[in-house]
């Protein structure tokens, strides 16, 4: 974890008032931290420390999510992989291992499109960097209010059928109802 100490009463001597050096400080957290003003911070104290970290809705509701996709591995033979946008949050049993892996910067562009992608014959996706899966797939923007929140994947071992799209994106819906 990243980490930033700092001296407050020298950095505030720089600024004229407090509202000025809060102003700089959030600046810089976003900043680095990577956060868009519409996002939040998530602030935790732990001891004599003072944690800030980005706020992911998502993260929220895995426990829900988790239980949609037993659900949906019962009606579909498809593989489920669901992202926010930095890391795969949850899966389906069969890719498991790449929870907490981080997305690659291609797939977030992929989200950041804000459209659905369908490849109903098998091809070639790159989630994470070292990971490529040939497969039929569908990708869909988790979309709250114009903001990209993640993304849902179903991946299929043969041609990608009308009723996968459907049950993918009834999942997409059920989410976004939660966020």
């Amino acid at each position: 974890m990243e980490s930033l100490t700092m001296n407050a009463k020298r950095a505030y001597g720089d600024y004229q008032t407090p509202t000025e050096f809060a102003d700089e400080i959030c600046k810089y957290l976003k900043n680095n931290l990577n956060i868009k003003n519409s996002e939040s911070i998530e602030i935790c104290v732990e001891g004599e420390s003072i944690i800030l970290k980005k706020y992911y809705k998502m993260n929220n509701l895995i426990n829900l999510i988790n239980e949609y996709i037993k659900i949906f591995e019962c009606l579909i033979d498809s593989g489920l992989i669901i992202t926010d946008r930095e890391k795969v949050i949850t899966t389906s049993k069969d890719f498991s291992y790449l929870i907490n892996k981080n997305i690659n910067i291609a797939f977030l562009k992929i989200m950041e499109e804000r459209r659905q992608v369908i490849c109903k014959e098998q091809k070639k996706l790159a989630i994470i960097d070292g990971f490529d899966v040939n497969s039929s797939y569908i990708i869909l923007p988790i979309l709250v209010d114009g903001d990209v929140f993640g993304s849902i994947v179903c991946l299929k071992n043969d041609i990608l059928r009308d009723t996968d799209i459907l049950s993918a994106n009834i999942l997409n819906y059920l989410i976004k109802r939660n966020i």
